[in-house]
């Protein structure tokens, strides 16, 4: 690497820093004095000697609050954070932070300069809360977004089908949106399951039923469709194949979570059936889900159904991975779920 690029690349790790400090130095003090002026607007005016009582202690104490909140910012590591993909620990740590500057500001003003109104800390608190939360998690948003703008003005861009309704489609529009510059533009989103129409999913409109599909396809010009449901049955997944091939329309399979399929029931055609929580046990070790898509989206590897019961209207799932085992299944279990949730297996299998 030249002088030339590694001084860039410092520059460009250095820059976005520095821009954060002087908007948080910029905020927490604007913050305190906007709540200032709020709290001493009464009747469309300003209290003009309650400002003059209590502006100069703002004053005096804003450079040492200042300092404290960068510390404590930089500790929080606030400063070294990629912004750009903020969780919740981000949020949690911003949340922290701010709760330790609050204190601060309070006991600080108290202590060394002058009480001033509970409203005033109040609200500047809140005020400076939000003003960090959008320096910070703006830089997610406009991202995100800024990814999501149709390229129809892309020679190259393909306008994508996505069918499924769930935590893999879900998963395939993040993982989509998060290169940036592609080929492939989600236009659309089908629910083979047939009960979302009309609606949106993650800002894109929903197609109910296959049958929709055909008109979808015609109706966005989708050049490709992405299968993203992993708990998708086979005969749904061969009756869109066979529409696609109808239509000249690629396809191409996003779930790809292959489970085991042997002559002994298979996770995966257990898990379609499953709405509400399973538990899977495996080698002894109970791990809980909010439901079937969620137990298969975690579970990457083959397994086969070793045993499954029910209690208190969770389905107990015991497997084994990579091995093939005698089930020790019978339909108590189903009768058992049904009776406790209400679901019907019978329709589904």
């Amino acid at each position: 690497m030249s002088n030339e690029q590694s001084t860039k690349k410092t520059i460009n790790r250095i820059v976005p820093k520095i821009a954060l400090a002087i908007f948080d130095i910029i905020a927490v003090n604007a913050a305190y004095l906007l709540a200032l002026y709020v709290r001493f607007y009464v009747h469309g005016q300003f209290d003009e000697m309650a400002m003059i009582y209590y502006l100069p202690a703002l004053r005096t104490f804003a450079p040492y609050y200042t300092i404290a909140c960068i510390a404590v910012f930089a500790y929080f590591r606030l400063y070294s954070s990629l912004w750009r993909y903020a969780g919740i620990r981000d949020l949690n740590r911003l949340v922290v932070a701010n709760v330790i500057t609050f204190l601060i500001q309070v006991a600080g003003s108290v202590m060394f300069v002058q009480r001033m109104p509970i409203t005033y800390y109040v609200i500047g608190g809140f005020i400076q809360v939000v003003l960090l939360f959008v320096s910070r998690f703006s830089f997610r948003f406009f991202a995100m977004e800024g990814s999501q703008i149709p390229k129809d003005k892309q020679d190259s861009a393909v306008n994508v089908m996505v069918v499924g309704i769930g935590d893999s489609a879900k998963m395939f529009l993040r993982q989509l949106a998060r290169r940036g510059k592609n080929v492939m533009n989600p236009v659309c989103v089908i629910d083979y399951r047939g009960h979302n129409e009309g609606y949106l999913f993650d800002g894109f409109p929903v197609i109910a039923t296959l049958e929709g599909m055909r008109k979808g396809i015609e109706k966005y010009n989708v050049k490709s469709v992405v299968i993203a449901d992993s708990l998708m049955p086979s005969e749904v997944r061969e009756k869109i194949r066979s529409l696609c091939d109808e239509l000249n329309v690629d396809i191409q399979d996003f779930s790809g979570y292959n489970q085991g399929f042997t002559e002994d029931i298979s996770l995966l055609k257990l898990m379609e059936c499953v709405n509400g929580p399973v538990q899977i046990i495996m080698n002894e070790i109970p791990l809980d889900y909010e439901n079937g898509e969620a137990a298969v989206m975690a579970l990457h590897d083959k397994y086969i159904v070793k045993n499954v019961s029910a209690d208190k209207g969770k389905l107990v799932i015991e497997v084994e991975r990579d091995k093939t085992v005698r089930n020790n299944i019978n339909d108590t279990w189903m009768n058992v779920y049904e009776n406790q949730t209400g679901d019907q297996f019978n329709n589904i299998f």
